[in-house]
């Protein structure tokens, strides 16, 4: 309040200051603040929730397509050869085609096909190592082609498949060496098979890329005899090859 004269009044002045109550302010802005924050939160957790439920679905996925493969069932056994069947340690029943040359040189390769496929894509290979005198068994992996099983491995259960199979050609053809031969996944359980069997000569396991998977069988009988000959050789970028030599 402030007195001022003017002529003969006094007039009187009086000023009206308005007080802001800045603690009721800070409280609606933190209200305010504490319910975007909460929404954002449910947004977030909402988002990693969704995130983890389609990594795990697509995890489920993934496993069932890897374990469960599309089964190729062989045709009609060829006219040169003979079915074959034995019982694997779970009692899954396992099948090969086996083929013995006209002309035998005592010899005998097991072929592994990839994975996904079955032993009829080992057909142009087995005329061309009949060719060459070699008896060949021709085996579908176990949850492949006309074999039971119920889902793929990956060599846990199939090493010792190989070695039941090893255990087949020498109490039924007395072979004078035993070669194996793997292409993809055959490549991989013929390699895991050498823990629990030892009665191979050699073997030559292959890791085909999509250029080379075009290649003749008569490339890769080459690429194998060239291989063979040392303890421990590498034949190219995709391929190894352990012990002997092929005779």
């Amino acid at each position: 309040m402030r007195y001022r004269r003017k002529g003969f009044h006094t007039v009187v002045s009086v000023y009206t200051e308005t007080t802001v109550d800045t603690g009721a302010l800070s409280s609606a802005y933190c209200q305010m603040m504490t319910r975007v924050l909460r929404r954002s939160g449910w947004i977030a957790a909402s988002m990693l929730t969704a995130a983890v439920a389609l990594c795990v679905a697509g995890g489920i996925v993934l496993c069932e397509s890897a374990l469960h493969v599309p089964r190729i069932l062989p045709p009609v056994t060829p006219p040169d050869g003979r079915v074959v069947e034995i019982e694997a340690r779970d009692g899954a029943r396992l099948r090969a085609w086996f083929f013995v040359p006209k002309l035998s040189g005592g010899s005998c390769v097991l072929i592994l096909h990839g994975v996904a496929d079955s032993r009829r894509s080992q057909m142009g290979l087995v005329n061309l190592l009949l060719q060459n005198h070699y008896s060949v068994l021709a085996p579908d992996s176990r949850a492949h082609g006309d074999s039971g099983g119920d889902i793929v491995t990956y060599g846990v259960l199939e090493a010792d498949d190989i070695h039941r199979w090893v255990d087949w050609l020498e109490a039924s053809q007395h072979p004078r060496n035993v070669f194996g031969l793997g292409a993809s996944l055959g490549a991989g359980i013929l390699l895991q098979s050498l823990a629990v069997e030892h009665r191979f000569r050699a073997v030559h396991s292959q890791v085909l890329s999509a250029s080379r998977s075009t290649e003749s069988p008569s490339v890769c009988l080459w690429e194998l005899r060239r291989a063979i000959g040392s303890r421990h050789h590498w034949c190219g970028p995709d391929s190894f090859t352990l012990a002997g030599s092929m005779v």
